[in-house]
């Protein structure tokens, strides 16, 4: 029973306790042999001796406990150096990816100034734009923003490119759709991955300046009419591609004339933020646009990804910017 007892208190309160009480019993039980024993004529001290030596080789042996080691040592240098390396590594073969899916040149159209611009928060970004050319003389144009960055975004890019350029080819019905057809294709994978995409897509007719537009959670389209001097947004917004399974997404129709202008952009440039987290915001592109509407479209986006930056400050670049400017001139 003591040695039940004993065990006990070393495994719930460690092996100093357990002495502790060792050394009570055996001083209690000295007591009492001191007083008995010399009725049989033996010396008290030795028994007292006795009961003393075996707690004195319990302690002699004990030795403290070693931490266990760890089975993972402590990165070193070179180890850092590695990661580094196999991270940049990596960060290349995404942008490389990226830049072989995005176009290599602009479309030229008699009549008409195209540019287009694109500038990632980092090393890799999600902005994408595109261009297919389809039946009839009409040109398929594609903006568009997957949400995640980097890596994970260069990737799901090249797949919403992919799947925008087969899809896009066998699509007669319009833009509206085409995003719907998107969605459907891309929801599963973007679920999965907890990832969307915003995209705005345009159907273009260079000869007759006819636009088709719908709008999948970007920025709505700007429009500038040389007629009227003033600046117009086509309210055409919708969810992102691959957040609910089946999604609508409105269509709208222009005609654009001389001196018009159309700018789609990712939420880059509306959405940065200065140094007080206040968004550049649509009224300052409206007004911008307004403004140098006479220069060349190249010249146009210059102006904006000027003005993005003098409002961001010191601020660091949020977000991706993309912004693409179509002018009949």
């Amino acid at each position: 029973m003591v040695a039940v007892v004993l065990v006990a208190l070393m495994e719930r309160h460690g092996l100093w306790t357990m002495m502790l009480a060792v050394w009570s019993l055996q001083f209690t039980e000295a007591i009492l042999l001191g007083a008995t024993v010399p009725a049989f004529g033996i010396s008290p001290w030795l028994m007292t001796l006795m009961l003393v030596l075996p707690s004195v080789v319990m302690v002699l042996p004990f030795k403290k406990p070693e931490p266990e080691k760890t089975t993972e040592l402590a990165p070193t240098l070179l180890d850092r150096f590695v990661e580094e390396q196999r991270y940049e590594q990596q960060l290349a073969i995404a942008a490389r990816i990226q830049s072989d899916f995005l176009p290599k040149h602009t479309p030229r159209f008699d009549g008409w100034d195209i540019a287009v611009r694109s500038l990632p928060a980092r090393e890799v970004g999600g902005d994408f734009y595109d261009f297919i050319q389809l039946k009839q003389g009409l040109t398929g144009i594609m903006v568009g923003d997957i949400s995640g960055k980097s890596v994970p975004g260069a990737l799901f890019m090249a797949v919403a490119t992919t799947t925008f350029h087969s899809e896009a080819e066998e699509c007669d019905a319009g833009c509206a759709p085409l995003l719907e057809r998107l969605n459907q294709l891309l929801y599963a994978d973007m679920k999965r991955v907890r990832m969307f995409a915003a995209a705005t897509y345009a159907l273009f007719n260079p000869e007759t300046g006819d636009l088709t537009i719908s709008n999948a959670a970007l920025p709505s389209p700007l429009l500038y009419r040389e007629a009227e001097d003033r600046s117009e947004y086509l309210d055409l917004n919708g969810l992102p591609l691959g957040s609910m399974r089946i999604s609508r997404y409105l269509e709208g129709e222009v005609r654009m004339e001389l001196g018009d202008i159309l700018v789609m952009s990712s939420d880059g440039v509306v959405e940065a933020l200065d140094e007080q987290d206040q968004m550049y915001g649509y009224d300052r592109l409206a007004a911008l646009v307004t403004e140098y509407s006479n220069l060349p479209s190249a010249r146009i986006i210059e102006k904006i990804l000027e003005a993005v930056r003098d409002h961001a400050g010191d601020a660091e670049q949020s977000d991706d910017i993309t912004v693409l400017v179509l002018k009949k001139v």
